[in-house]
């Protein structure tokens, strides 16, 4: 199990445990996050979701893909 922080814009934050597999949207989704509406599906095309990893971290990361 892994866990994520989210920020909010005034930078509270709210930790939040991932079950492997999840997408931060479904995580963000099931931690009640505030501002997540998730109206795309997990798709980003709505655009509620920013996500922004920090250097030390980029680079334990699988690159990109479809």
């Amino acid at each position: 199990m892994g866990r994520v922080v989210f920020v909010q814009p005034d930078g509270s934050k709210q930790e939040v445990d991932a079950v492997e597999g999840q997408s931060v949207m479904q995580v963000a989704r099931a931690g009640l996050v505030p501002g997540i509406v998730a109206e795309c599906g997990g798709e980003l095309s709505c655009a509620t979701c920013h996500v922004f990893v920090g250097e030390p971290w980029s680079g334990l990361l699988p690159e990109r893909s479809e």
